[in-house]
């Protein structure tokens, strides 16, 4: 039965879009890597250290023109030129780019590599459903397996991690606020709200029901997080994920059933 739901032939559009969606966050993401090849440095100019010994290390001239090929393989995916092999080409750099170095190593740009991996295999428009459904698990493994490991941790569970982080910026905060966000009984409790707030968009969003709640949940949570901590592309990407969530037949009823809908046909 699971292999048979995992073949069906469904509506992939939701992927099509989200494709459109990581073009730009792909290019943000390798977009420091170009920045220091314009500046003239590269990895190898500081420390590294690669995953293993036998990796493949290309040319300097040839590693900038695959950084410079990654960028427009994203644009190209963003403007729906050639999308599918335009994401495979992404990719391939970002996961060479990534494997080059373990400082190159972030877990945002590895849910970025992982749904790019998923976008590169998958059919436009219509398929099997299991690249959706892939996808979709991989999602909600983020947020339960973040949520999960901040629990297990007592100095994150009791608040000692994030007083911690404001501690160290506290000459950035105003005066007036200094005492109170670097309150231990403010972060007790900030601490479990954060813990919950991530258990609570994994397993909502795997159940139909609360799927809706869990989204504005999870973008609420995502643009806090930009706010308040340097996590790269996570939130972006996080909040357009969001879309695999949704059938695109399911967005389209609820538009026909909406008042502005309703108002556009008369």
């Amino acid at each position: 039965m699971i292999a048979k739901a995992l073949d069906d032939v469904v509506d992939l559009r939701a992927l099509d879009w989200l494709r459109v969606a990581v073009g730009p966050i792909t290019i943000l993401s390798l977009w420091p890597f170009v920045a220091d090849a314009r500046d003239g440095r590269i990895y190898r100019d500081t420390f590294y250290e690669p995953y293993v010994s036998w990796y493949p290390e290309v040319p300097r001239a040839l590693y900038i023109g695959l950084l410079c090929v990654g960028v427009l393989a994203a644009l190209a995916m963003t403007f729906g030129v050639r999308p599918r092999a335009a994401s495979v080409v992404a990719f391939v750099v970002v996961a060479y780019n990534q494997l080059l170095s373990t400082t190159h190593f972030h877990n945002n740009r590895t849910y970025l590599l992982i749904v790019l991996g998923v976008l590169a295999v998958a059919p436009r428009r219509e398929g099997p459903a299991w690249p959706l459904h892939l996808l979709r698990i991989e999602a909600a493994t983020v947020y339960g397996a973040s949520g999960l490991s901040k629990l297990l941790d007592a100095d994150w569970f009791g608040g000692r991690v994030t007083w911690g982080r404001v501690v160290k910026v506290q000459e950035q905060v105003p005066d007036w606020l200094v005492g109170t966000l670097t309150s231990r009984d403010l972060h007790t409790v900030l601490a479990k709200v954060i813990v919950l707030t991530e258990l609570f968009i994994a397993v909502g969003l795997l159940v139909r029901r609360t799927r809706v709640a869990a989204v504005v949940v999870a973008v609420t949570f995502h643009l806090a997080i930009a706010v308040t901590a340097d996590v790269q592309v996570f939130s972006i990407l996080g909040i357009c994920a969001l879309v695999i969530w949704f059938e695109p037949g399911e967005l389209e009823a609820r538009w026909r059933r909406s008042p502005r809908a309703r108002t556009s046909r008369c």
